[in-house]
């Protein structure tokens, strides 16, 4: 397919007169589309400044943060109870999270977050669909509750369906979901029940992974 271009010859005289018809015209054209780009400059929030973090963790839709006073605020999506405040609401805002202190570190997974106590305990909230809370149930809860049977946690990292937990004797010990061995160990089902991986000794830190 061949296109064709057509061009038309102006007088050099005709040409300056186009011109001149049509810059005003241009213009004020300009000046209209300019005119609403101006007036659409970004505009700061309102809102005071969020201070004294030590922490901040990224779920899903959602954030949480560890203040230096110890205490635990979140805020954004809230739909499996993952701001902790006793709701299922959305918040723009952060709230502070229900019967926490004595935090030292926290992790956030898909839809549920875990905190390190200073006690060597460890608090789960939000959703429980693969039982990443680890009291036993699948129900979500919407403010802390005690994960069963840890009493020397050292730092916690929670993937988007499990949990895993450096222990003070450099050990590790995992729950929730363990489709695709996620949990480090031969069972494959989802559990409350803790489970070390195996072969796994010596550890000093952990990473965050949420697969």
């Amino acid at each position: 397919m061949h296109t064709m271009h057509i061009m038309t010859l102006f007088p050099a005289s005709r040409l300056m007169t186009f011109l001149r018809c049509n810059l005003a015209a241009l213009l004020v054209g300009l000046m209209v589309v300019a005119l609403p780009v101006a007036t659409q400059s970004p505009q700061r929030a309102s809102a005071a400044p969020m201070t004294g973090f030590t922490q901040v963790t990224v779920g899903t839709s959602f954030t949480c943060a560890l203040k230096s006073d110890q205490t635990v605020w979140c805020w954004g999506y809230g739909g499996f109870g993952q701001l902790g405040n006793g709701a299922t609401a959305n918040s723009r805002t952060p709230v502070q999270v229900t019967g926490l202190s004595g935090v030292t570190q926290i992790s956030t997974g898909y839809g549920h977050v875990c905190a390190v106590i200073s006690d060597g305990t460890i608090r789960c909230w939000g959703w429980n669909v693969n039982q990443m809370l680890g009291n036993g149930t699948t129900t979500s809860s919407s403010t802390p509750i005690s994960v069963s049977g840890i009493t020397t946690a050292t730092e916690i990292r929670a993937g988007a369906w499990q949990n895993c937990v450096l222990l003070a004797n450099q050990t590790l010990t995992c729950w929730g979901g363990g489709t695709g061995g996620f949990r480090g160990d031969s069972n494959q089902t989802n559990a409350s029940t803790k489970t070390s991986p195996t072969g796994i000794s010596g550890v000093t830190m952990l990473s965050d992974a949420h697969g």
